[in-house]
């Protein structure tokens, strides 16, 4: 019994470029796994439902296919994350090999946020572009760091994240 669990979770956990493209693709047709916009994204039942389809259709555990997606969700984050300059996520996720093919989740990640606190003797005036909160293109090339130096800023003297789903904002201040 041991040998045979054993030698599951090797064939669940030895992965290829290939195979995981295509698990990527299956997922990417349930979009109630994904889509928090999803009637259903929070009923447990219709998720299970889906999640052994997946499994059924990739080969693999509904465990292991959980757990598969996981890490590639926590992956795409990691690779979003590490263009934000300040934040300590590796640069090897900037390069990471399944990024556009996961490119369909980025309208479910939801806005984060990342203040920076500067301390500011002056008023500034400067020539950068003003970036609004859906120019995600120009934020991923901003530097905050080069920014600060330019201007003479100095280190940050705090940080705080701030994440939040839009629809809760908006019920929030519409009250």
């Amino acid at each position: 019994m041991k040998d045979t669990k054993a030698a599951r979770a090797i064939s669940e956990s030895s992965t290829t470029s290939d195979n995981t493209s295509d698990f990527i693709d299956i997922v990417k047709r349930y979009d109630v796994v994904y889509n928090n916009h999803n009637p259903d994204y929070k009923n447990v039942e219709v998720k299970l439902k889906v999640w052994t389809q997946i499994a059924d259709e990739i080969g693999l555990s509904v465990e292991a296919s959980k757990r598969k997606w996981k890490n590639l969700r926590d992956s795409y984050t990691k690779y979003l994350r590490s263009f934000r300059v300040g934040t300590k996520t590796s640069k090897k996720y900037q390069y990471w090999a399944h990024a556009d093919h996961m490119e369909f989740l980025k309208p479910f990640q939801g806005p984060g946020s990342l203040f920076l606190a500067y301390r500011q003797y002056l008023e500034l005036d400067f020539a950068e572009p003003y970036l609004t909160a859906a120019d995600t293109e120009g934020r991923a090339h901003f530097d905050v760091n080069g920014f600060a130096k330019k201007y003479a800023l100095g280190s940050p003297i705090a940080a705080n994240f701030f994440v939040a789903k839009w629809e809760w904002a908006w019920n929030w201040t519409a009250d």
